[in-house]
């Protein structure tokens, strides 16, 4: 729901997610019983230009391509365990 919330203002000023600097802090709250947990926000510190823009949303792509790869060989290992 938090990050629905910071989703929704970053879209209302049409800023795509990968064209801000954010700050994600952690704030220890209880719930209603005393139970302790943590609950994170999220800040805008800053707008990134749109060159910087672009050149993160490029990182974002391969940064998605590793973990892709990394999961496609887990996956691999995994199935060899299995055959063994």
């Amino acid at each position: 729901m938090i990050f629905q919330k910071y989703m929704t203002r970053l879209i209302g000023k049409m800023i795509p997610i990968y064209g801000v600097v954010a700050r994600i802090t952690l704030e220890k709250i209880a719930n209603k019983t005393g139970q302790p947990y943590l609950l994170y926000n999220f800040e805008v510190v800053s707008q990134l230009s749109a060159d910087e823009a672009v050149r993160a949303k490029g990182f974002g792509q391969g940064f998605k391509e590793i973990i892709a790869v990394s999961e496609s060989v887990q996956a691999v290992a995994e199935a060899a365990v299995e055959a063994a």
